[in-house]
């Protein structure tokens, strides 16, 4: 590896400049620059967003071919000996006299690739370049960093991915960054005596020179010989950007050959005076070793500076090498990104062309337009407002409509004629819309959550509210427009499912028509009207019903009905077709066959239309569809030719739903609303991601909890535990397994937020949310031995369990008020309850703060008492009174009716809990001896965990994990 700084020119002249898994090294201070798309987890077509080809024309794709972590990599293909290729970051704000760091992993196949740092002035012009060329290692992933000094004039930098014109290269580049750092912390700059660029004297006269007899890296290193027993002596670096309340990092590598080494940080405000400092020492050294403090920017603070030092007293020869400052936060940036789709429809482009419309799951969400003949992309909006698009119609004037759900109810509106898109707004009051319908005269109609309406928006754009609530349910989910009769078909529930039909002639809905032996479900979350029956599917028994349109008599019930919605009447016969444990599966309206034709792979089915496709091997009609991972479905309805289409869609990032330290190390984060893991290895830096859509794949995780070197995943619907081996490969459905679910009556639990493994005894504990509408949670066990589950449901009247904690042969639980969405409760406060697991029995309970509704965190602390949060207040729990030794109020936290979760708290390596409490977005740590909680920073935080090198890891803005790094905390 060859290093240089060139001008512009020089590079000009070289050059003819003219012409993985991710990693996650420890962000230096001032970093702000935060460059878009560094790990080129972003796609679009025809472009890589955040990135700008400069140089060259083509040779630059996304791949997953070679990728350091995650799902993509930047492929650079210089196929020429005579002209360059060259990528280029968007440009990010920097200052004159500042040194800043431009780095990548690397994977070269062959030829010569290079990294530039690019200094520009105001009018958008380079300044200066600098740039490191690699050549080897050929064939795995290395790093490739460059830094320069930034120039004057300089506003703005960037960063350059490049092959040179005399050069013939294949390389991929993953993970880039661009930092601004402390000046020639290598020591590698030409020094004149003890004058060293970057660095100043503030200590001592004497004894300090660049040398090349040690080094820990590079050729060079700062010596420092203390030969005064009464004076001091110390390099001090330039000062760096600080912003108030940050935690920051001052390390250095240092062989200390007699006496004693001390490294500061210290933090100046504006006009150079010195605020505060903290320092850490070590004393003779057998080798290089790492060194560092870690600090806090005091108020008033405006830079920071690391100052290697010899205090008066020592007597000293000591090296230095690699100083640095640091953040003691280090962004992981996303972990899993998914291809999930919610709801589809099937249109016609303005040349009579099939198109599909799609909702792709992210953050934000995206609305697709698909060519489904030449079954690619064609257009993408972002929906700036949501994260899950689901479910879409077509209106009979041809207009597709969306909806989806968050803080708000959304609609949009998309005209296939012209490739108009555009925002409706919102549902007034309203939180989720469901399964949109339509009529014939261009008018849609949907039921909502919360309040449970129905609404019609006519083709001028008016909405109407049509059916108040009913039932004191919280959802109308399933609706179906009735032609004939000019009605609607509306399902409502939480509790107990309804069937109402609304006539639109009159303006009036019918009693309720479930039929008496199903109306214990939840609810029937779809409808659809095929000829003179009605067709619902059940939840939570995920049952078809089929039902006479006239009488409204069940004649018949489909055991499993999984898709997300039932197709319309087959043009060529009787046929309706579903989907159930991914098979697709025709229902024979005469016969009332079910038959199973072919396997899709996925159960969550939606879009259906019938085509004539007029393809090879799809003459005649087809069914076309997609499923959730974004795989088109065409099936030939006369010959049973199944088509799949696995299409170019970009991943998007997944909200990180819940975090878990293994007993590997790694971290292991779970996705919202998707499927797989990701897992970072702290020891490699890297990210490694596994997904999967299919049946029996891993889903929502809740709550999770290790035992036996394995991970336990508690995973919403149907509170399913899965097991996985992190010694063996991941294979969906295989490894994560399905152990069991607590879903089946009579114990009907849905989420399971508490997972405790307790090897000692060989079991696994949990605590569980109920179905929709219930109150009645469990506490549950899992005996290995015996391969049994014992399910001791509402073990606390009419309250869920949500947090667990073992000590000395008794499980301590606790829980909310809240239960199932839907629910109303009917307690008033949280308890706190003992299982012994001896006899098998709960031995106690107890309200430990009065009024509280939720009980987020209980954790075993240092004196061996059980130490929790309800709400906002802290309390100790003594396990040998069994009394409640101290409470206060730490956080000013009101639930309103109860919560699942909230705060998650760990003890760390250094004896000190740290957390977080998401109602509140902050990180903190909280101090056993003196019970005084420090927030460490603020933000929209929430998840914890800790591997077991002393890093502690949180979530930030859903997508993120964030990493803490305190040199008190290593073990």
């Amino acid at each position: 590896m060859r290093k240089a700084w060139l001008s512009l020119l020089g590079c000009l002249l070289f050059f003819s400049l003219a012409a993985l898994p991710k990693i996650h090294a420890d962000l230096e201070v001032g970093i702000g620059k935060v460059i878009s798309n560094p790990s080129f987890e972003q796609e679009a077509a025809g472009s890589i967003p955040g990135w700008t080809q400069v140089f060259g024309t083509g040779g630059v794709t996304l791949s997953q071919v070679q990728k350091f972590d995650m799902n993509n990599s930047m492929r650079l293909t210089d196929a020429s000996s005579t002209g360059a290729i060259g990528l280029e970051s968007t440009k990010e704000g920097a200052a004159a006299g500042k040194s800043y760091r431009a780095s990548t992993k690397i994977y070269v196949q062959q030829g010569t690739a290079s990294i530039y740092v690019r200094f520009y002035n105001s009018s958008n012009t380079v300044i200066t370049s600098f740039y490191e060329t690699i050549s080897a290692p050929l064939n795995t992933w290395t790093d490739l960093s460059v830094t320069g000094l930034a120039p004057t004039g300089t506003t703005s930098v960037s960063v350059l991915l490049y092959s040179p014109s005399s050069a013939v290269t294949t390389a991929y580049f993953d993970a880039v960054a661009v930092d601004q750092v402390v000046r020639n912390g290598g020591f590698e700059e030409t020094a004149s005596g003890s004058s060293i660029p970057g660095w100043s004297l503030p200590y001592g006269s004497t004894g300090i020179s660049v040398v090349t007899t040690e080094h820990a890296s590079g050729s060079q290193s700062f010596k420092l010989s203390d030969t005064s027993s009464t004076k001091a002596a110390g390099l001090e670096s330039e000062k760096l950007p600080v912003n108030v309340g940050e935690k920051y990092r001052a390390v250095s590598k240092v062989k200390v050959t007699t006496g004693l080494a001390i490294i500061y940080i210290r933090f100046w405000d504006s006009s150079g005076a010195l605020l505060q400092s903290w320092s850490e020492n070590t004393y003779t050294t057998s080798g290089w070793v790492p060194l560092e403090v870690i600090g806090t920017a005091p108020t008033g603070a405006a830079t920071v500076s690391v100052l290697l030092y010899s205090d008066s007293s020592s007597v000293t020869t000591a090296y230095f090498d690699d100083a640095a400052i640091r953040s003691a936060f280090t962004n992981l940036e996303e972990q899993i990104s998914l291809v999930s789709m919610y709801g589809s429809a099937i249109g016609t482009d303005a040349s009579g062309n099939p198109i599909m419309t799609a909702g792709l799951y992210g953050n934000p969400a995206s609305f697709l337009v698909i060519d489904i003949h030449n079954e690619t992309l064609i257009n993408s909006f972002t929906l700036t407002d949501t994260q899950v698009p689901s479910s879409m119609v077509r209106a009979s004037d041809g207009t597709i409509y969306a909806k989806s759900g968050g803080a708000t109810a959304q609609l949009y509106k998309y005209v296939p004629s012209t490739g108009a898109f555009s925002s409706l707004g919102g549902v007034k009051n309203e939180v989720v819309v469901y399964n949109l319908t339509a009529d014939g005269n261009g008018n849609i109609y949907g039921g909502t959550y919360k309040n449970n309406k129905l609404f019609k928006r006519s083709a001028n754009g008016t909405m109407t509210y049509l059916m108040e609530p009913v039932d004191n349910e919280f959802y109308a989910k399933g609706v179906s427009f009735d032609a004939a009769a000019n009605s609607l078909y509306v399902t409502t529930g939480t509790t107990n499912a309804h069937l109402y039909k609304y006539n639109l002639t009159t303006n009036t809905r019918s009693a309720d028509l479930m039929p008496a032996a199903y109306a214990n479900e939840e609810i029937a979350d779809m409808t659809r009207v095929i000829d003179d029956k009605l067709f619902l599917r059940l939840v939570p028994s995920q049952q078809g019903l089929v039902l006479n349109k006239s009488t409204h008599a069940v004649e018949h019930v489909i055991p499993s009905v999984n898709s997300y919605e039932y197709s319309g009447k087959s043009p060529i016969d009787d046929k309706v077709y579903y989907t159930s444990q991914g098979m697709l599966y025709s229902y024979d309206l005469s016969s009332q066959a079910e038959t199973a034709l072919v396997d899709l792979g996925s159960n969550l089915l939606a879009g259906t239309e019938f085509l004539q496709l007029n393809e090879p091997n799809l003459s005649g009609y087809s069914l076309v569809g997609m499923t959730r991972a974004g795989t088109m479905i065409k099936y030939n309805l006369q010959t049973g030719y199944l088509k799949k289409v696995t299409l170019d869609l970009p991943e998007q990032p997944a909200r990180i739903k819940y975090i878990i330290g293994g007993d590997d190390g790694k971290i292991y984060s779970s996705p919202f609303l998707g499927s797989g893991l990701g897992i970072y290895d702290p020891v490699t830096g890297k990210t490694i991601q596994y997904s999967g859509l299919g049946v029996g794949s891993l889903g929502q995780v809740e709550g999770a909890g290790k035992m036996n070197g394995k991970l336990y995943f508690g995973v919403y619907a149907n509170a399913n535990i899965f097991e996985y081996d992190p010694g063996q490969p991941y294979v969906s459905g295989t490894n994560p397994r399905n152990m069991f679910n607590l879903g089946a009556s009579p114990h009907e639990q849905d989420r399971p937020y508490a997972v405790l493994g307790v090897e000692a005894h060989n079991k696994l504990f949990i605590g569980t949310v109920p179905f929709y509408g219930s109150l009645q949670g469990a506490f549950s066990i899992y005996d290995f031995n015996t391969d049994t589950v014992q399910v001791n449901k509402n073990i606390i009247t009419n309250q869920s369990v949500i947090s667990l904690a073992y000590h000395n042969g008794k499980v301590y639980g606790g829980t909310t008020i809240a239960g199932g969405l839907g629910s109303t409760p009917t307690a008033t406060e949280a308890k706190l309850f003992i299982w012994d697991i001896a006899t098998g029995q709960k031995t106690f309970e107890t309200v430990p703060v009065a009024g509280k509704k939720s009980i987020t965190s209980l954790n075993v602390g240092p004196d061996g008492n059980i130490w929790g949060f309800a709400e906002g207040t802290l309390f100790v729990f003594n396990t040998t009174t069994k009394t409640v030794t101290y409470s206060a109020q730490k956080f000013s936290v009101t639930y309103s009716a109860g919560k699942w979760a909230d705060v998650f708290m760990e003890l760390a390596p250094d004896g000190n809990f740290f957390g977080t409490i998401a109602s509140e977005g902050k990180f903190f740590m909280l101090s056993p001896t003196t019970k005084n909680v420090t927030v460490m920073r603020s933000g929209p935080f929430e998840l914890f965990t800790q591997d077991n090198q002393g890093g502690l890891y949180f979530v930030n803005n859903d997508t993120e994990l964030w990493k803490y790094s305190d040199p008190h905390l290593t073990n």
